[in-house]
């Protein structure tokens, strides 16, 4: 599968890595040179400069041949932007991190893939609050 990563921080980082790691082809766009720092030596995927909003930066990144696009930025309009162009650019899958649970859920409605941290740790939390493991503080 080829997939862009959107966004070159700790989570695009590592999820770049993993999907790499699993064996698919990897473009990570980032805005500067700099943004590339956390990757590891050894990772083999694209790199692009660029701002990932920019339809020719997409482009740049091979967006129209890939399977699945994941905006991952620490800015929840950016990655709505992304994910929603790269759908208009013929993207079967367009993952938009969200921390907003309100704007992740009708943007999932419009059929962006959104995934809202937000959810996901209150979700977590609640599961490991309730294991019932005996771990008590008391």
């Amino acid at each position: 599968m080829e997939v862009v990563v959107v966004g070159a921080g700790k989570v695009g980082t590592h999820l770049a890595v993993e999907l790499e790691r699993l064996g698919h082809q990897v473009t990570v766009v980032g805005r500067t040179a700099e943004a590339f720092r956390r990757l590891p030596e050894g990772f083999r995927g694209r790199r692009v400069v660029g701002f990932p909003a920019d339809r020719a930066v997409l482009e740049e990144a091979g967006v129209e041949k890939a399977d699945a696009v994941a905006a991952v930025t620490e800015d929840d309009n950016l990655n709505v932007m992304v994910a929603r162009l790269a759908l208009a650019m013929g993207v079967p899958r367009a993952l938009a991190r969200v921390y907003d649970p309100e704007v992740a859920a009708f943007y999932g409605e419009e059929g962006l893939l959104p995934l809202c941290p937000t959810l996901l740790v209150v979700g977590e939390a609640l599961r490991v609050l309730q294991a019932g493991d005996g771990k008590t503080g008391g």
